[in-house]
């Protein structure tokens, strides 16, 4: 579950964020909507513990991302980040890739091998083990990207704008298999698509330095 209680965020006189109370639980698909600028991607970074509020707090599953110990910081893998870009480390090779965050974790290296070829297999990129991600298409960069996220097993998936450099064939399908692999978590994706903001069970409009919600009706 994700909680976020009086969150502001200030950089020197500008304020981004203002007093943002909002909960997301287990089994949520949240889209995150805005004009540029608005704060959007901040607010993504403030709940993946990449930026801290200036006041308010920010819970993951009950733990306190602004407090410094050794549980909080093993509290942030428990959030999966997707980007507009893949950010895929070149000279690794794709599977190489998807182990990296579960190095971090310290995940024993037998079960980082199980959960990678689980992932990519899941994301349809079972074929594409040992490629480098220069040999991989735009769609299959965001697979791999995906794949990654999971393998780690998060509560949380956080996805800013993951379409955003995808033709609109191949964005649908990365949405769906988002949307497919996220069952059961916390999903929050930022984006400019009204169709895909339409496609959540609730959507935040963030401006005016605060968040308004809104239900989704139901499909």
């Amino acid at each position: 579950m994700v909680e976020l209680a009086d969150v502001s965020v200030r950089y020197r006189d500008d304020t981004i964020l203002e007093d943002v109370t909002r909960t997301v639980r287990r089994g949520d698909y949240v889209t995150v909507t805005g004009r540029s600028g608005a704060g959007k991607s901040t607010l993504l970074n403030v709940i993946a513990g990449t930026v801290f509020p200036s006041s308010g707090s920010v819970r993951i599953c009950g733990h306190d991302l602004g407090r410094s110990g050794p549980r909080t910081q093993a509290q942030r893998y428990a959030i999966g980040y997707l980007f507009q870009s893949a950010h895929l480390v070149s000279w690794m090779s794709v599977a190489e890739n998807v182990q990296l965050g579960m190095r971090y974790q310290r995940v024993a290296a037998a079960e980082r091998r199980r959960r990678t070829s689980e992932a990519l297999e899941a994301v349809g990129l079972a074929h594409r083990t040992d490629h480098r991600p220069t040999q991989l298409s735009g769609g299959e960069r965001q697979r791999a990207a995906l794949a990654r996220s999971i393998a780690r097993d998060p509560e949380v998936i956080l996805a800013d704008e993951p379409t955003g450099n995808l033709d609109a064939t191949t964005g649908a399908s990365i949405i769906e298999l988002i949307e497919s692999l996220s069952a059961g978590r916390c999903l929050i994706v930022v984006t400019h698509d009204e169709a895909l903001a339409a496609r959540g069970t609730r959507q935040w409009v963030v401006g005016d330095r605060g968040v308004r919600e809104h239900v989704m009706a139901a499909s």
